[in-house]
């Protein structure tokens, strides 16, 4: 019976394993954790499929389709829970639309831009960015929307 311990990607032993402190906790996130029994053979290939499906550093995909007309998806990868904000700039690099502000878990995500500002209005043609910051990680990429 193992403990693995989402966030740091640490596995402990329960059955030896007399305490187990976790120190990298906080109140505005939820901390995952998984617990695996069964034979050592099967602990092993579990915890192996578990993280071999989350990342390994963040990323941030182009998004597609790209141009596009009305919707583009824009996927990115946290290889740790973080606040992330997804934000949409104009060529002038005023904010147009905010896409997530929230604490996301760890993995592969997606979302989705439908070519309007913060009110709904749709926007013009043109080119347009995206940034992404998540902890430390910040990354912009170009996008356009035709219509």
């Amino acid at each position: 019976i193992v403990l693995l311990d989402m966030t740091t990607r640490e596995v402990y032993n329960l059955v030896s394993t007399g305490r187990i402190v976790i120190s990298e906790y906080s109140e505005e996130f939820p901390y995952k954790v998984k617990v695996i029994a069964g034979s050592p053979a099967f602990v092993q290939m579990s915890i192996t499929s578990i993280l071999e499906a989350l990342p390994e550093a963040f990323a941030l995909s182009p998004n597609y389709p790209n141009p596009f007309n009305p919707t583009t998806h824009i996927e990115y990868a946290l290889p740790s829970p973080e606040q992330v904000s997804i934000q949409i700039y104009n060529l002038l690099g005023q904010r147009v639309a905010s896409l997530v502000n929230e604490w996301q878990d760890a993995g592969y995500h997606q979302t989705a831009w439908h070519g309007k500002d913060q009110r709904g209005r749709l926007v013009g043609s043109g080119v347009y960015f995206y940034r992404i910051r998540a902890g430390k990680f910040t990354e912009s990429r170009k996008m356009i929307l035709l219509r």
